[in-house]
C-alpha cells in the first residue's frame, strides 16, 4: 500500500497450504517503480510460531531478507524504516528471528524494530530498544552471518 510517501509492506512467512510464499524476487522487481515518492516504509513481517526453521528455510529467509534490503538502500529518498514482527503467542524461537540482522545493512535512513504478539492485544506494539541485549545479539549475528559470510554482495547475486 502507498499513501503520502509512505509504503507500507506486509510479509507473510507462514503460508497456509493453499497460499505460496511471496516470491521476494517478484517483490524486489516491483520496489524500484516506488524509488521517486517513498520517504518512509512500514515493513510487518509475520513469522513462523510453532517450529524452529531448518538450516535451509533459514538461508532462504535471510536471503531473501537481504534482497529487501538491497533494493531498499535504492531508495534515495527514504529517511526511515519502521520494521514490526508479528510473532505467534507461543514463539519461543528467537533464532528464527536472525534474518532481522540485515536492518543492519540500511543505509543514509534511520530504522526502528518493534514486534506485536499475534492473539495478545492487549500488550500492544513493542518497541525494541537499540541498546537492548535483543539488539546488540542482533549486531554479532550480522557481522558473523551476513558480513562474515560476503554480505550483501554474495547473498543477493
Amino acid at each position: 500500500m502507498f499513501w503520502c510517501g509512505t509504503l507500507t509492506l506486509t510479509i507473510d512467512l507462514t503460508p497456509t497450504p493453499l497460499q505460496t510464499l511471496t516470491k521476494m524476487k517478484i517483490l524486489a522487481s516491483i520496489l524500484p517503480s516506488y524509488t521517486p515518492y517513498t520517504h518512509i516504509i512500514k515493513l510487518a513481517i509475520r513469522t513462523s510460531a510453532y517450529r524452529c526453521l531448518s538450516t535451509i528455510e533459514y538461508k532462504q529467509h535471510v536471503s531473501d531478507f537481504q534482497l529487501l534490503i538491497s533494493q531498499i538502500n535504492k531508495f534515495e529518498k527514504v529517511q526511515e524504516l519502521h520494521m514490526t514482527l508479528v510473532i505467534g503467542k507461543w514463539a519461543h524461537y528467537f533464532s528464527q528471528l536472525r534474518f532481522c540482522a540485515g536492518l543492519y545493512g540500511l543505509r543514509r535512513m534511520k530504522w526502528s524494530l518493534a514486534y506485536r504478539v499475534e492473539g495478545v492485544e492487549e500488550v500492544g506494539l513493542q518497541e525494541i530498544e537499540p541498546e537492548c541485549c535483543f539488539m546488540r545479539w542482533l549486531v554479532r549475528v550480522y557481522w558473523r552471518e551476513i558480513v562474515g559470510n560476503g554480505g550483501l554482495e554474495r547473498i543477493v547475486e
